[in-house]
């Protein structure tokens, strides 16, 4: 049994949090990628890795620096940080490694199926920092009651 003795845990998620899939980006700079690789002797620019997918074969990814900027900030301010993926542990291990964020990283994971507790998640886990198909995290919804004059 493992014991995290934590009282800040922080999690993120793989893919479409710590990384985008190149059907995510958008055209301009799918080929301004191209463009570059073809002009550097085949060298990433900085923000993109290349892994080898069990599935895929090598397949290139694009890190979410805005995610993993945030994710080195908690763990430096003493944040347990555990990265999960739906696609499994290793997976998850994998692109801990790609995007050099071992030193950060206590956990790696299969992303859970489930969660048993007689409270809704929203009421111990605090705040929840969604992340959209561009790569950035969606504004907070502020809901004000309405007050009528």
């Amino acid at each position: 049994m493992v014991n995290i003795n934590s009282d800040r845990i922080s999690m993120f998620d793989v893919d479409g949090t710590l990384i985008r899939w190149l059907f995510d980006i958008s055209q301009e700079e799918y080929l301004a990628l191209k463009d570059f690789e073809a002009n550097n002797d085949g060298l990433l620019p900085d923000g993109y890795i290349e892994v080898e997918n069990d599935r895929m074969g090598k397949i290139l990814l694009k890190e979410n620096k805005e995610v993993t900027n945030l994710l080195k900030h908690q763990a430096l301010a003493g944040a347990t940080v555990i990265v999960w993926s739906a696609s499994g542990s290793d997976w998850a291990d994998k692109i801990t490694k790609a995007l050099g964020l071992e030193k950060y990283v206590a956990i790696t994971m299969s992303k859970p199926t489930w969660y048993n507790d007689d409270l809704h998640c929203s009421i111990w886990m605090g705040q929840w920092n969604k992340v959209g198909a561009d790569g950035k995290f969606v504004p907070k919804i502020e809901i004000v009651e309405k007050v009528d004059d």
